[in-house]
């Protein structure tokens, strides 16, 4: 199993595009989710986990590992 992303035009049928191209491919897609930002699309979650697109992963890993703790 891989993670990929894929960067999409924000306009009608382009989400669609993509998944009839992947499935020519033959990728199968377990799940997922996407959102538009600024115009492009942006990551979601998977499998019940919460994806973060950061620009620093350092304090990101901080803050994940403090919440995770104080989530248990």
């Amino acid at each position: 199993m891989r993670d990929l992303a894929i960067a999409l035009d924000n306009r009608p049928g382009a989400l669609a595009e993509m998944g009839e191209a992947l499935g020519k491919a033959g990728v199968s897609v377990e799940g997922g989710g996407a959102w538009v930002v600024d115009g492009k699309v942006m990551y979601s979650d998977h499998d019940n986990q919460l994806i973060l697109v950061v620009d620093d992963i350092v304090k990101a890993r901080a803050v994940s590992k403090a919440w995770a703790t104080e989530s248990v």
